[in-house]
C-alpha cells in the first residue's frame, strides 16, 4: 500500500509534469494543496482533489488513489465501477461549485447593496 505523498510523487511522473507546481496547474487547484499532501499535513486527497484527479487523468484507478491499494493505472475489469464512482465524483464536485458559487453571489449581493446604500443621497428634513 502507497501513502499519499508517494501516491502524488507517482502521479507527478505519470502526469510528466516537472513539480508540483505544474501539476497543480494541470489540475487547476492551488498548489498548496499538493504540498501539503506531500509533506504529510494532509493525510488523503480530499474527494475535490479525487475528482480533479479523475478528470484530468481518466486512466487512474480509483481504488489505488483513494486508498493506494492496487494499481495505478486501472485495469479493464475496474473500468466500468471506475466509470461510475467517477461519475459519482464528478457529481460531489459539481454539487459542492454550485454550493460554493452560491455563497459567493450572496455576499457580494451583500457587499453591493451595501455599498449602493451608502452611497444614495440622504434626504433632508426640510422644515
Amino acid at each position: 500500500m502507497n501513502t499519499a505523498q508517494e501516491r502524488l510523487s507517482l502521479l507527478t511522473i505519470h502526469a510528466k509534469s516537472k513539480n508540483l507546481k505544474a501539476l497543480a496547474q494541470v489540475l487547476g487547484v492551488n498548489p498548496q494543496v499538493l504540498y501539503d499532501i506531500r509533506n504529510g499535513k494532509t493525510k488523503e486527497f480530499s474527494g475535490r482533489l479525487a475528482s480533479k484527479i479523475f478528470l484530468t487523468f481518466p486512466e487512474i484507478d480509483e481504488v489505488w488513489l483513494t486508498t493506494g491499494e492496487g494499481d495505478m493505472i486501472a485495469s479493464n475489469a475496474n473500468s466500468d465501477q471506475g466509470a461510475t464512482n467517477r461519475d459519482f465524483c464528478r457529481q460531489d464536485y459539481l454539487i459542492e461549485t454550485i454550493y460554493s458559487q452560491q455563497e459567493t453571489i450572496a455576499q457580494l449581493t451583500a457587499i453591493i447593496s451595501n455599498q449602493l446604500r451608502s452611497s444614495a443621497p440622504k434626504k433632508e428634513n426640510a422644515g
